[in-house]
């Protein structure tokens, strides 16, 4: 696929530089992008936006030819977010690839896309809103079937727009044994359990409301409830852990079941700050700079059709920067493909590829994941 780069530039003899976006301010910038579909090509675009309104482009005089900006060695980290963009322009070529001209906001302040509902749907949509799953074993008062913090951390997230699996739903696993080995920190149970109902983030700790100690002549009779939520996010497709934290709560009320209730909501919604924060900004990130995707191909027997595979990745594809070999046994090659372009743009590359002798078919994607099968 080809790709526009469009990057205002001012260019001396020596160096070349974008100025960074200060603190709490956002940037109003016009790119292009290419793509072979037009949602492609507004993709390309926004990532654009980004590279070019936030970060340092350091370049050195060796790396100027003819005053011609030469893009792959340019050294970049765009820390940096798309808060609203409008479409100016868009035309499909004779090639069949698609053109688009964006004008986009961008900003470097990611509290600004956490309170900018618009712009956490926007963030949301190009993430390909990530299903969340809660699996927390909760404790209110001795009341071992409290939902309550599940359900608060559901329902918050709901609100912003996140889809959830019911917390009723994962209160029917908690007794299996893989619930309580990911509650206790089996990373690999816990994505596997979050794969059985399609979540991409799961939850997994535990909550616990208990009467605080000797308060109760200050209280004159009432109930102070302390709560303690430790939990892990962990991403399903890879087993990446995003965030670990411990949050609190504490409530007051005459019921010691009610005091106990209000406290987990209270140390819920502060978990769930975290969670929204560490996820979107961990995945928002990975749209404009590099992600990485785990290939998993069956069917690839031979050394030489592990390297012709390689071959494609690291000479035939502009948006891949790097390869690496996890896995070759048993007919099974597994690599990390290191990739500044979306899972769908690399999943569309390789789906029916001719390697010669065999193609690539996939067969299967999550967001940092494909799993592809070798035909003869």
């Amino acid at each position: 696929m080809r790709r526009l780069v469009q990057v205002l530039i001012c260019v001396s003899l020596t160096s070349a530089l974008i100025p960074v976006i200060a603190i709490g301010q956002s940037k109003m910038i016009t790119v292009e992008g290419l793509g072979n579909t037009k949602a492609q090509a507004i993709e390309q675009a926004k990532r654009e936006a980004v590279a070019t309104g936030i970060g340092m482009l350091l370049i050195s005089e060796t790396e100027i030819q003819d005053f011609q900006l030469k893009r792959d060695q340019i050294i970049t980290r765009a820390n940096g977010y798309v808060k609203s963009y409008r479409e100016l322009t868009s035309a499909q070529e004779s090639d069949g690839t698609w053109r688009v001209k964006i004008e986009a906001e961008v900003t470097a302040m990611f509290d600004e896309i956490l309170k900018d509902q618009m712009a956490l749907q926007l963030m949301l949509t190009w993430l390909k809103k990530p299903r969340f799953m809660v699996v927390l074993d909760e404790d209110n008062m001795g009341d071992k079937s409290s939902i309550v913090a599940a359900n608060e951390i559901n329902k918050v997230l709901k609100d912003k727009g996140f889809d959830v699996v019911s917390a009723e739903q994962t209160k029917a696993i908690l007794s299996q044994r893989e619930a309580q080995a990911a509650i206790g920190g089996d990373v690999s149970a816990a994505a596997a359990i979050a794969g059985q109902y399609q979540a991409e983030i799961i939850v997994t700790g535990r909550a616990r409301a208990t009467k605080a100690e000797g308060t109760n002549k200050m209280l004159a009779g009432m109930t102070s409830g302390q709560a303690v939520i430790s939990a892990s996010i962990i991403r399903a497709d890879n087993g990446q852990i995003l965030a670990t934290s411990t949050t609190e709560g504490k409530k007051v009320h005459i019921a010691p079941e009610t005091a106990g209730a209000e406290a987990l909501r209270q140390a819920a919604d502060n978990l769930t700050t975290t969670l929204m924060a560490e996820t979107i900004k961990g995945w928002g990130l990975e749209q404009s700079n590099t992600k990485t995707v785990t290939l998993h191909i069956v069917g690839i027997d031979t050394r030489a059709q592990k390297k012709a595979v390689f071959d494609v990745l690291e000479g035939g594809m502009s948006f891949v920067k790097s390869v690496n070999q996890r896995q070759f046994e048993g007919g099974v090659l597994e690599v990390a493909v290191e990739i500044t372009a979306t899972t769908e743009d690399l999943a569309d590359e390789l789906d029916g590829k001719n390697f010669g002798d065999f193609k690539l078919v996939v067969t299967g994607e999550t967001p940092n994941t494909l799993m592809l099968k070798a035909v003869k």
